[in-house]
């Protein structure tokens, strides 16, 4: 009887355990996406006593998200198409730490929902780019 040990390889070379770090990051990044995402429903309430921002005007913030998201999918595709995924997830999450500390020391209802939707419309090029 004969055994046969399988090796996975890509090219000629041995798989690294590179790629746990890598599944790591994006792993992590995927993490942070959601929290953020999540953020703003949680703060409703300080929201409200901040900006005195009505419910009505809370659900047109919180659609603000699928607005953005939807409208920046395409442009983000043909973006990742062109450039590649790691210049273009480079370039995003940076626009999206900026957008989001922008959104973070807004001091009105219309700066806030700037920082917000400018940052929201660099996740649609993160979440593009992992497909």
């Amino acid at each position: 009887m004969q055994t046969v040990t399988q090796v996975t390889t890509i090219g000629t070379r041995p798989v690294s355990h590179r790629r746990w770090g890598i599944a790591f990051l994006l792993g992590f990044g995927v993490l942070v996406n959601y929290f953020d995402r999540v953020n703003l429903s949680v703060s409703q309430e300080a929201l409200h006593n901040e900006f005195g921002i009505s419910a009505i005007t809370f659900g047109y913030l919180l659609s603000a998200y699928s607005w953005t998201y939807a409208a920046f999918q395409l442009p983000s595709g043909v973006i990742l198409d062109r450039f590649g995924v790691k210049l273009v997830g480079r370039i995003g999450t940076l626009l999206w730490s900026v957008a989001s500390f922008a959104a973070a020391i807004s001091t009105g209802l219309a700066g806030f929902l700037g920082g917000a939707t400018a940052a929201r419309s660099r996740r649609s090029s993160r979440v593009s780019g992992k497909c």
